[in-house]
C-alpha cells in the first residue's frame, strides 16, 4: 500500500516534469533552428507542427503500449530514452541543420525540426497514456485519475513555458537548456529504475552523464583563422528575441551578429562604420531632409546609424525592442558615438510612436535582418504614425532585405512602395543591383513630405573607396513606380513573410557560402 501511494505521487511528479519538458523542447527548438532558418512565422509553424504531430503519435502508440504492458519500468525507460534522444540532438544539430539548408525555407525548417526533436517529443507524448494506465487502476475512478494527471501535466507545461521565456533563455544558451531538460528526465528515470526496480535499463541512463562536458563544448567556435583573417567571438548570449554574438576580425573591426546575420560593424580604432547600407541611409536622409536637426532611429543593432548621425551634429533618439541589444551596445559599441547626442529607449517601435509630437526631421526604420520582417511596422497604419511624428519637411528611410529578381519578392517590394506612396507625398525605392550580385539584397526606401533632392550630397564622407562605389551605385539605380500587382499593406493583412520567403532563403545561403559561415552561424 505504501509503495502504491509513493508510485501515485511519483507519477504526478513525472507528468509534471514531462509536461514542462515538452514546452522547453518546443521553445528551445525554435531557438536552435533560428541561426540557420531565421525566426520567421515559417520556423514557428514548423516547430509547432512537429510538436503537435509527435505528441499525437506518442499518445496513440503510448496507448497501445499501455494496453500491452502497464509496468512502471516501461514508463521510466521511455522517459530515459527521451533524454537520450535530446543528447543525440545536441551532438547532431549542426550536421542536420546544414544538410536541411539545401532545401527551401519552409521544407528545411520542417525537416530539421522533425529530425532533431520529433523522437524526444514522441517519447514524451507516450508518457501520458502510460501514466494514466498506472495511476487510474480502478475503473470507477478513471475520470478523476485522468483529470489529476492532466492537471499536473498542463501545470508543468505552464511552468516550463514561463521558465523558458522569462528565466532560462535570457540566461543560458540553447545547449545548456537542452542539457537541463535531459538531466531532469534522466533523474526521473534513474530514481525508479535504480532505487525502486533495479532494472538494467538504468545503465543506459548512467552512460549519458559523461557526455555532459562534450555537449557543452558544442556551443560554438570561440576563435578561428578564416581565410587570411583572424575571427574571435568576444561575447555570446541569448535574449528574449535572438541569439547574439559580438565578433572581432583581426582585432580591427567589431561586428554584431544576431541569429547568424550581420547587424553592422565598426572599425575599433576610428569608429567608422563597416556597413555599406549605413552610408547609403545617411545619404538618403540628407537628400530627404537637408536641414535636419533631430532624428529617430527604430532599431539599434550595432549603432552604426546613430553614430553617423551623432557625428553630423544631429540629436538622435533610438528605439530598440531588445534590452540585451541595448546593453551590448553600451558595452561594445557606444564608445564611438558623440556623447550627449544619442538617447536610447527600450520599447517596441509602434508603442513608442503613439502620442509623440511632430519633432523629428528624419525617421529611420532599420529593423529588418534578412529573414525576420516585423510586419507591423510595414503597414499603412504604421506609416501614418511615423508621418505624425515628422516635421513638415521630414523624411522616412527604410532598410529592407528583399529579392527583386523573384516575382513574389518583387511584388512585396512594390507593396511596401505603394503603401508608402499612400501616406507620403513622395516615395522612391532604391535597388542595390549595381553593387550586389547576390539575389537577396538591401532595398532602401526614401519617403518624404516635401520635394526631395535627388542628387547625392557632395559632403557625404565615406572613408572606404569600395563602399563609396557601392553607395554611388545604389543612389543611381532607383525605381519611381510600384510594379503591377502591388497592394496596400495594412494591420489587417500583411503577408510580407510569405512573399519574401525566397529572399530569406537566399540571405541564409549567402551567409553559409561566406568564408566565416561557421563563426557566424554556430
Amino acid at each position: 500500500m505504501r509503495f502504491d501511494k509513493f508510485l501515485s505521487a511519483y507519477l504526478i511528479l513525472t507528468v509534471f516534469v514531462c509536461g514542462a519538458a515538452v514546452m522547453l523542447v518546443e521553445i528551445v527548438a525554435a531557438r536552435v533552428i533560428a541561426p540557420y532558418f531565421g525566426s520567421s512565422i515559417f520556423v514557428w509553424t514548423a516547430v509547432i507542427s512537429v510538436t503537435l504531430l509527435s505528441l499525437a503519435l506518442g499518445y496513440f502508440f503510448g496507448g497501445k503500449l499501455a494496453d500491452r504492458t502497464s509496468t512502471p519500468a516501461t514508463l521510466y525507460t521511455v522517459v530515459g530514452f527521451s533524454a537520450a534522444y535530446l543528447f543525440l540532438a545536441i551532438f547532431t544539430k549542426k550536421f542536420l541543420l546544414l544538410s536541411c539548408m539545401r532545401m527551401d525555407l519552409r521544407l528545411g525548417a520542417l525537416a530539421s525540426s522533425a529530425a532533431l526533436f520529433a523522437l524526444p517529443l514522441f517519447m514524451l507524448g507516450m508518457v501520458s497514456p502510460l501514466s494514466v494506465k498506472l495511476y487510474a487502476r480502478r475503473l470507477e475512478k478513471i475520470g478523476s485519475g485522468v483529470g489529476v494527471l492532466y492537471f499536473f501535466s498542463t501545470a508543468g507545461s505552464f511552468l516550463g513555458t514561463l521558465l523558458a521565456g522569462f528565466v532560462l533563455i535570457p540566461r543560458f544558451g540553447s545547449t545548456r537548456i537542452m542539457l537541463f531538460t535531459a538531466d531532469a528526465l534522466i533523474a526521473l528515470s534513474l530514481v525508479y529504475l535504480v532505487f525502486l526496480s533495479r532494472r538494467y535499463q538504468a545503465l543506459l541512463m548512467l552512460c549519458l552523464l559523461p557526455l555532459h562536458p562534450l555537449a557543452l563544448r558544442m556551443e560554438g567556435l570561440r576563435s578561428a583563422v578564416i581565410g587570411q583573417n583572424y575571427w574571435k567571438q568576444v561575447y555570446r548570449s541569448e535574449s528574449f528575441y535572438t541569439d547574439i554574438k559580438v565578433i572581432e576580425v583581426n582585432h580591427a573591426a567589431r561586428f554584431l551578429v544576431t541569429d547568424g546575420t550581420n547587424q553592422g560593424g565598426l572599425d575599433i580604432l576610428t569608429g567608422n562604420s563597416q556597413a555599406t547600407y549605413s552610408y547609403a541611409i545617411d545619404a538618403l536622409s540628407r537628400m530627404g531632409a537637408p536641414e535636419a536637426k533631430k532624428a529617430l532611429v527604430i532599431g539599434l543593432g550595432s549603432g552604426v546609424i546613430p553614430h553617423v548621425f551623432s557625428h553630423r551634429g544631429l540629436f538622435v533618439d533610438v528605439v530598440e525592442i531588445d534590452p540585451r541589444i541595448a546593453d551590448i551596445y553600451e558595452r561594445f559599441f557606444s564608445a564611438y558615438e558623440k556623447k550627449g547626442q544619442v538617447s536610447i529607449t527600450v520599447e517596441d517601435g509602434r508603442r513608442f510612436l503613439k502620442g509623440k509630437p511632430a519633432e523629428y526631421d528624419i525617421v529611420i526604420l532599420d529593423v529588418f535582418v534578412g529573414d525576420n520582417s516585423p510586419w507591423h511596422l510595414l503597414t499603412v497604419e504604421a506609416f501614418l504614425e511615423i508621418e505624425a511624428v515628422l516635421t513638415k519637411n521630414g523624411c522616412l528611410v527604410i532598410n529592407f532585405v528583399g529579392m527583386p529578381g523573384d516575382p513574389a519578392g518583387a511584388r512585396i517590394i512594390s507593396c511596401i512602395h505603394k503603401t508608402l506612396a499612400r501616406v507620403f507625398t513622395h516615395a522612391i525605392a532604391f535597388n542595390t543591383t549595381r553593387s550586389v550580385v547576390d539575389p537577396a539584397r538591401n532595398i532602401l526606401y526614401l519617403a518624404t513630405l516635401a520635394e526631395p533632392v535627388l542628387l547625392p550630397p557632395q559632403d557625404l564622407y565615406i572613408p572606404y573607396l569600395p563602399i563609396k562605389e557601392e553607395v554611388d551605385g545604389i543612389l543611381s539605380d532607383y525605381l519611381l513606380e510600384p510594379k503591377e500587382g502591388a497592394f496596400l499593406l495594412t494591420d489587417e493583412y500583411n503577408p510580407v513573410d510569405f512573399y519574401n520567403a525566397k529572399a530569406k532563403e537566399a540571405w541564409r545561403r549567402t551567409i553559409m557560402r561566406g568564408p566565416a559561415g561557421d563563426m557566424v552561424i554556430e
